[in-house]
């Protein structure tokens, strides 16, 4: 799942709120980045081909992802089972007519906001994955 940098800020406004942006947070979420290549963008700088990874925010458990439903990003909260007692995001996909039809009504706002983002905290990305998204995003709210 690629993020906005505007979802990154959601995600990262969560986690202040719960007080879960530790330095074992940050670890994780460098282990993340590492391990499935993340940091590195292949494609025409634009449009960067998507990796498959594991969200740093998922738990194997009953609750599935940590964070709030009112912080998740759009895209995860369209990706959903499509079978009955799925155990893990195997079989789920997204409903792209739902997603496509949100983005007409917040399209411009959102994308004044990202640009905004982007340019005041010197980003090198419009959508990254959410372990990288986030990392990227503390990192720039730091210095």
């Amino acid at each position: 799942m690629q993020i906005t940098p505007l979802e990154a800020l959601d995600i990262i406004n969560y986690l202040n709120t719960e007080n879960r942006i530790t330095a074992e947070l940050i670890f994780h979420l460098q282990e993340t980045i590492t391990q499935y290549r993340l940091q590195h963008f292949i494609g025409t700088g634009k449009k960067n081909i998507r990796k498959t990874y594991t969200c740093p925010f998922f738990e194997n458990a009953l609750k599935g992802c940590t964070i709030s439903r009112n912080s998740k990003p759009i895209g995860c909260l369209g990706f959903n089972p499509i079978e009955i007692n799925f155990s893990n995001g195997g079989t789920c996909k997204s409903n792209i007519l739902l997603l496509n039809e949100r983005d007409a009504i917040f399209h411009e706002n959102e994308s004044e906001i990202n640009s905004q983002l982007i340019k005041e905290l010197k980003l090198f990305w419009d959508k990254a994955p959410i372990p990288l998204a986030v990392f990227e995003m503390l990192t720039a709210l730091e210095n």
